[in-house]
C-alpha cells in the first residue's frame, strides 16, 4: 500500500521524535524544518494548479467539497492573487561584496533578463563572514526547486526579502 505525501511527513516526524541523541535529533530536525519551509510555496502551486485543473470540469462547489473549503477558497486557488497565476515572490539568490568578483549562493539561479539587483548590508556583530562589509544582491522570482530561508532581509533601499538558503548559509558560514 502507497503512503500519500502526508503520511510520510507524518512518518518522517515520528522518526525525528525516536532520534535518542539529542544532536543527531537536532540536526536532523532542523533539516526537516528547512525542507518543509522551502516545500511550503512549490506544495501551493502543485495544489493550485491541480485545483485549477478540477475546476476545468468540476463546478466550485463540488472541488470546495472535495477538499474542505469554501467556495472562496477554491476560486482564490484557482484564479485568485493567491492562485497559480501568481508571481513569486523575489527572492535574494547571490551576493557579493562591492568591488569583488566572487558571487556567493546561485547566481546563475535566473538568467539577466529576470532579476534585479540592490545593496544590503549585514547587521555587525551577528557573525556572519560579510560583517561591515556592503553586498550586491541579486533577487528575482527564484524557480521553486531552489528554497527559501526563513529569514528576511532588509535592503539598503528598504526592500524587505527572503534569501535562497543557500545564500543565507553562505552568509553565517564560517569559511572564508
Amino acid at each position: 500500500m502507497t503512503r500519500t505525501p502526508a503520511e510520510q511527513l507524518l512518518q518522517a516526524i515520528a522518526a525525528l521524535e525516536a532520534i535518542d541523541d539529542p544532536q543527531e535529533q537536532a540536526l536532523r530536525g532542523h533539516q526537516l524544518q528547512e525542507t518543509m519551509k522551502g516545500a511550503t510555496m512549490q506544495v501551493r502551486r502543485i495544489t493550485d494548479a491541480a485545483v485549477a485543473k478540477l475546476r476545468e470540469t468540476k463546478p466550485l462547489a463540488e472541488v470546495a467539497d472535495l477538499l474542505g473549503v469554501s467556495n472562496k477558497r477554491i476560486s482564490q486557488m484557482a484564479t485568485g492573487r493567491h492562485g497559480v497565476n501568481r508571481r513569486p515572490p523575489s527572492t535574494i539568490f547571490a551576493v557579493q561584496i562591492i568591488g569583488e568578483d566572487t558571487w556567493h549562493g546561485q547566481p546563475d539561479a535566473l538568467p539577466p533578463t529576470e532579476y534585479q539587483t540592490t545593496t544590503w548590508q549585514p547587521k555587525t556583530g551577528t557573525g556572519n563572514r560579510f560583517d561591515g562589509k556592503l553586498l550586491e544582491v541579486r533577487y528575482g522570482p527564484v524557480p521553486d526547486n531552489i528554497p527559501p530561508s526563513y529569514y528576511t532581509y532588509t535592503t539598503v533601499d528598504g526592500k524587505r526579502m527572503r534569501p535562497t538558503a543557500a545564500v543565507h548559509d553562505v552568509i553565517f558560514s564560517s569559511d572564508e
